[in-house]
């Protein structure tokens, strides 16, 4: 795909409300299929972690919570969600896995963002402390 493609594909997904990275994603995911590599293979992408909010509170927080995050090997996707409403707040819930740990309302508070996004990271860590003793159990 050209250069003047790619600009074609930027302009169009930004007037579509689409975010550049999820697309580039798919895209990454397609070309991996048409060249023929397994989906077993792909382990190699474990370690992300998503930000799927919207408001500039919603941002805060995901920048907040992931400065620092060290994900161990075992954790494929982190994703942080946000749920937002205009008379109570953002709901933002953090998934490992597809599981959520952490759900919290965050208000239009600047100062509560960075204590909010402490408390799911330690809760966060705490969740996988949790999944190594119970491994080590069973």
């Amino acid at each position: 795909m050209g250069t003047d493609a790619i600009s074609v594909v930027r302009g169009v997904l930004k007037r579509s409300g689409f975010k550049y990275h999820y697309c580039l994603l798919i895209f990454v995911f397609i070309s991996m299929e048409a060249v023929g590599i397994d989906e077993h293979k792909t382990e190699e992408f474990s370690g992300l972690v998503t930000d799927q909010t919207i408001s500039k509170f919603g941002h805060d927080f995901y920048d907040y919570f992931s400065s620092g995050l060290e994900l161990p090997e075992d954790v494929s996707i982190v994703a942080v969600h946000e749920y937002p409403n205009a008379i109570s707040g953002s709901l933002i819930i953090v998934e490992v896995d597809d599981i959520p740990i952490f759900q919290q309302r965050l208000s239009f508070k600047a100062y509560e963002i960075e204590d909010k996004a402490l408390e799911a990271r330690e809760t966060f860590y705490m969740y996988l402390l949790s999944k190594k003793i119970e491994e080590s159990v069973q």
